[in-house]
């Protein structure tokens, strides 16, 4: 059974859905500040609730620094077009909406 603090974790992926989903429309229907000052605080939110659940879990963690790229028009790499073709991939997307790159950062101590 997963503990409560673990559970925490969960809450991410329908945050970074809901970006998504926005993002996949702000062609058509324009950038909506209203929204992005939301999906902005939620994060906000959850990252701290997540933040006190893994240190009271006593979760062993590393500094981290997140950067996200999310084009209006989406993003494409043949190389990996090429790889799902060869992959005999049937269903997948011709762009991503967002690409995320995680780098570590040296401890403070």
């Amino acid at each position: 059974m997963i503990g409560e603090e673990c559970q925490a974790l969960f809450v991410y992926p329908a945050l970074i859905g809901s970006l998504s989903k926005y993002l996949s429309k702000i062609r058509t229907n324009g950038r909506k500040p209203n929204v992005e000052a939301n999906i902005a605080a939620r994060f906000n939110r959850v990252h701290e609730q997540v933040q006190k659940s893994v240190q009271k879990a006593q979760i062993t963690t590393k500094l981290a620094q997140v950067s996200c790229q999310a084009p209006v028009v989406g993003i494409q790499d043949n190389t990996i077009n090429r790889l799902l073709l060869m992959s005999n991939a049937e269903h997948c997307l011709p762009n991503v909406s967002m690409a995320f790159f995680i780098e570590e950062k040296p401890d403070d101590k």
